[in-house]
C-alpha cells in the first residue's frame, strides 16, 4: 500500500490473509471469531488508506477529463465511476467495510466543480459567438478554475493527508512534518550523536530506540521510563513520582543483589528535583540503571500474568492472542520468560502495552524511519482518563 497507494484486489488479498491466519491459529467458534477481529482491524486502516488514496485520484481524472475534453456532465461521470470500481475492489468479501462516506465525500466535491465548470463552459460558448475563441485558450482557463477550486476545497480540510521527513547531513539535526485536514505540524528532531563519549546522554539514550537497535536493546523501556520520570520532573509533579515509586514497590526479588539495587533506585528517584540529576544519574550509574529497567519488565510481567486468562480488546485472552501471534509460545509464563524477562531483548507485541498501563501513564510513541518511502507511524496507548 505504501507503494502503490491503491492495491489491485485487495479485498481478494485480504480475505486471504484472514482465512489462513485463523486456520493457522487452529481456533474455533468464539476464538476464530475474535482471531478475525484483531487480524481485520490492521486490513481495515490500510482500506480506509486506499479509501483516501482512491478520492483523490478520482477527483484528478475529473479534471484530466475536463482537460481533455470541456463537458462536465462526463468528467463527472466518468470519476465517479473510476472511483466505485476501484473501492469494491477493495472490500474484503462478508466483511463490514463500507465506502458511502468517502463517496458522498466525493460527489460533494465534484458537484462544486460541476457547478463552477459548467458556468465556465456556458461564458466561454457565450463570448466564442462571432470570435474566434482557441481550444487553448479554454483549456487554460479550465485549469486555472479547478486550480483555485483545489486549493479552496484544501484550505476546507479536504482529506488529504502529506507526511514528510528530512535529516541534515552529518548532523543530529532533522526534522518532520504532517499537513493533515487544513492543518500542518513541523517538529525538530534531536538525534543521538555517534560520539561515544555522549553514548550515556539523556537524549542519547532515548534515542536508541531508533537508532541503535543492535547495541542498545532495552531502547522501548529506557524511552518510556526516561521520558516518564523527565515529564514529571519539568511538571514539578512530585505527587505523580511518588506514585510511580508507589507502582515499584510491587515488585520484588528473590536474589539479595537485585533487592539492593531496586531499593537504592528507588531512594535516588525520591531524591530527584530536576531533570539535570537525572540526567547526570543516567550517565554515570549503569547499576541502577538497569535496576529501573529490570523493575519496568517485571511490571510488565505482573500486568501479562494477573491478565492472562482475562479477555483482551481483541476477543480473545491475552494468553490465547499470545499463542495467536506466535506459536512458539505454549503458555504466558512462556512468553515472559523468553521475551519479557530477559535483559537485552527489547519490548514486542503485548509488552508495548502493558508498561503504559502499569506506570499509570497514556503514551504516543513515534516510530522513525529514515527511508523516503516509510511516512511517520505513531502507537498510542491511553492513560487511565484516556489521555495520550
Amino acid at each position: 500500500v505504501a507503494r502503490k497507494g491503491v492495491v489491485p484486489h485487495f479485498g481478494t488479498l485480504a480475505a486471504a490473509v484472514v482465512k489462513r491466519g485463523v486456520a493457522a491459529s487452529g481456533a474455533g467458534g468464539a476464538e476464530a471469531e475474535g482471531l478475525e477481529q484483531a487480524i481485520d482491524a490492521p486490513l481495515r486502516m490500510l482500506f480506509q488508506q486506499q479509501l483516501q488514496t482512491l478520492l483523490v485520484r478520482a477527483a484528478d481524472r475529473y479534471d484530466e477529463e475536463m482537460t481533455a475534453r470541456p463537458n462536465p456532465m462526463e468528467a463527472r461521470r466518468a470519476a465517479e465511476e473510476m472511483f466505485l470500481r476501484g473501492a469494491r475492489d477493495l472490500v474484503r468479501p462478508f466483511s463490514d467495510w463500507r465506502y458511502e462516506a468517502e463517496h458522498q465525500d466525493l460527489l460533494s466535491r465534484l458537484l462544486q466543480s460541476f457547478g463552477q465548470d459548467l458556468q465556465l463552459v456556458t461564458e466561454q460558448g457565450k463570448q466564442g459567438q462571432g470570435k474566434h475563441v482557441t481550444i487553448e485558450v479554454i483549456r487554460k482557463l479550465q485549469e486555472q478554475g479547478a486550480g483555485v477550486q483545489r486549493e479552496a476545497e484544501t484550505r476546507g480540510a479536504f482529506p488529504w493527508n502529506v507526511k514528510w521527513q528530512y535529516m541534515v547531513e552529518n548532523s543530529p539535526l532533522g526534522f518532520r512534518g504532517q499537513y493533515n485536514q487544513g492543518r500542518s505540524v513541523v517538529e525538530l528532531l534531536l538525534m543521538p550523536s555517534p560520539d561515544p563519549r555522549l553514548k550515556k546522554n539523556l537524549l542519547n539514550r532515548l534515542g536508541f530506540v531508533v537508532t541503535r537497535p543492535t547495541s542498545d536493546c532495552e531502547g522501548y523501556y529506557r524511552t518510556v521510563i526516561y521520558g516518564c520520570l523527565e515529564v514529571m520532573l519539568a511538571d514539578e509533579s512530585p505527587k505523580r513520582i511518588e506514585q510511580l515509586l508507589e507502582t515499584f514497590k510491587k515488585v520484588s526479588y528473590k536474589n539479595a543483589k537485585e533487592q539492593n539495587a531496586h531499593e537504592q533506585m528507588l531512594k535516588i528517584i525520591r531524591s530527584f528535583e530536576d531533570q539535570e540529576q537525572l540526567e547526570l544519574w543516567v550517565s554515570q550509574d549503569l547499576i541502577l540503571d538497569q535496576a529501573l529497567i529490570r523493575a519496568c519488565r517485571q511490571l510488565v510481567r505482573m500486568f501479562l500474568m494477573q491478565r492472562a486468562h482475562e479477555q483482551s480488546p481483541s476477543g480473545l485472552t491475552y494468553e490465547q492472542l499470545v499463542r495467536a501471534l506466535d506459536s512458539t509460545y505454549s503458555s504466558m509464563e512462556d512468553f515472559c520468560r523468553l521475551v519479557v524477562d530477559p535483559l537485552g531483548r527489547d519490548a514486542e507485541t503485548l509488552a508495548l502495552d502493558a508498561l503504559p498501563q502499569m506506570l499509570g501513564i497514556g503514551l504516543r510513541l513515534w516510530i522513525l524511519d529514515r527511508r523516503d518511502e516509510v511516512g511517520l507511524v505513531s502507537l498510542d496507548t491511553p492513560g487511565p482518563a484516556g489521555q495520550v
